[in-house]
């Protein structure tokens, strides 16, 4: 016999050993007190402003090191990185920003993909409002909510990532 079939208590180890997603660990984490971001947010408005860890995990938020496969098996592009060294908490001076995205569906089949990206500061004067063009292509421009058509987007050669560096 294979020493996999013979070894009974490697066996058991990997039938009770079942991997739980990172979402659920921090949920675990959360239960048992341990947000990582409470140190962060301060008990002002804008600090009330952000979801907690827990919010985020409960509405399937990616968090670092997450790796997802498209429905093509490709590691999807939109993987989660820090854009800072560090980071220091939540203040009441601290810049407050709004995003809004318009979405599309693709022939990925997908999670949807971004068309339209308007990003706005607290004084609602426009920080980026740039049309944006999937790599895949688009079977539903999804027009009745927003507002994107086929020809608003043909001459358009602005990508999800010229948009993430423009905001970094």
């Amino acid at each position: 016999m294979q020493k996999e079939v013979t070894d009974r208590g490697e066996f058991w180890l990997a039938i009770l050993n079942i991997p739980i997603s990172r979402a659920e660990q921090i949920r675990e984490l959360v239960a048992e007190g341990h947000d990582p971001l409470n140190s962060f947010v301060s008990k002002n408005l804008r600090g009330s402003l952000l979801m907690s860890v827990e919010q985020m995990a409960n509405l399937s938020y990616p968090f670092p090191g997450d790796a997802e496969l498209d429905s093509r098996g490709l590691l999807s592009r939109y993987r989660i990185r820090a854009t800072k060294e560090k980071y220091f908490a939540v203040k009441a001076d601290s810049p407050l920003f709004a995003i809004d995205c318009e979405m599309c569906v693709s022939d990925n089949n997908g999670p949807r993909e971004h068309t339209r990206i308007t990003l706005v500061d607290e004084q609602c004067n426009v920080v980026i409002d740039t049309l944006v063009k999937p790599y895949d292509q688009i079977t539903d421009y999804v027009t009745k909510f927003s507002g994107i058509t086929k020809q608003m987007l043909e001459s358009i050669d602005v990508r999800l990532e010229h948009v993430q560096v423009s905001v970094l």
